[in-house]
């Protein structure tokens, strides 16, 4: 069995303790399972998606493997098995606080949760919960925060029949932006979209509301500053980074809490990053990073 995961994340700067480091990263792997490694300090293990590598680490390739590296100023290279073993170039040791979180959102990304994401699936189109629409995670908590200056956002439910109408009013029921559900028929994975453009929001409480003909479902939104988004203690800085890289470390580190996690799929869809999308609309979270609080927080 082939596997093609395809991931936005090349290098980055950080500005820690006032240097800049350069780092290479996996952007995308193609093969069959096991056919990539990467040997380090002597130990083998298979080489994954968002991987930041070492120096002197050691990557083979088997047949059919297709590596794609990202490396300092944005240089690409693919690696086939013509190309192996190749090693990392030296340069600066990434520092420690970069690699915890480095070694965080790996774990999240590539971990196995097809037996979940096939769960919550078979929930979504159960007949069971298929008389109303009910706006799912990360859409369902109440009090759930939104940046200033977002124009426009994602809303996803189960259930219901259609028409759906999906509107968001401000405090005083006045409806400011409307939108309906994209599908022309039942989607296959039973989870229906709608896309709301929205004017420019306040400082304020909001309620994103989803109808169909005979019931409704809704939850209510905190516009909040820029200056109260969660940050992470080593993020990539702007200079020559493409933006998908820092916006999916961003948005996954928004999903490990709670209240930020419509925030974060909003994030995640803005920026095409499909599989970190696909797994918070199916309830795949991931737990607080190093040193950050509970999820739940």
């Amino acid at each position: 069995m082939r596997r093609l995961v395809s991931a936005c994340l090349g290098s980055f700067l950080l500005l820690v303790t006032g240097a800049a480091q350069a780092a290479f990263w996996v952007e995308a792997i193609s093969g069959a399972a096991g056919s990539c490694r990467v040997v380090r300090s002597g130990r083998a293990s298979d080489l994954q998606v968002l991987m930041l590598l070492r120096d002197r680490d050691r990557i083979t390739l088997a047949e059919g493997c297709i590596v794609d590296l990202v490396g300092p100023r944005n240089s690409r290279t693919r690696l086939t098995i013509t190309d192996s073993p190749f090693e990392v170039p030296a340069g600066d040791a990434p520092p420690s606080a970069l690699q915890n979180v480095q070694d965080w959102v790996v774990a999240w990304y590539n971990r196995q949760s097809a037996q979940q994401l096939s769960q919550v699936s078979a929930v979504a189109r159960s007949p069971t919960v298929a008389v109303v629409p009910v706006l799912i995670e990360p859409m369902s908590l109440d009090r759930s925060k939104l940046l200033l200056g977002t124009r426009s956002i994602q809303v996803r439910w189960t259930g219901g029949k259609s028409p759906y109408v999906v509107t968001m009013a401000d405090a005083s029921g006045k409806v400011i932006a409307r939108g309906e559900s994209t599908a022309a028929s039942e989607p296959p994975d039973g989870i229906h979209l709608a896309e709301l453009d929205l004017p420019e929001l306040q400082l304020a409480n909001y309620q994103i509301r989803v109808e169909d003909a005979q019931s409704t479902d809704l939850i209510r939104l905190t516009v909040v500053p820029p200056a109260e988004e969660p940050a992470m203690t080593a993020v990539p800085t702007a200079g020559d980074v493409p933006e998908n890289i820092r916006q999916s470390y961003r948005a996954i580190f928004l999903a490990s809490r709670q209240e930020w996690r419509f925030q974060a799929l909003q994030i995640a869809a803005a920026n095409d990053l499909d599989t970190i999308v696909q797994r918070l609309v199916l309830g795949d979270f991931p737990e607080a990073p190093p040193g950050g609080p509970p999820s739940g927080d």
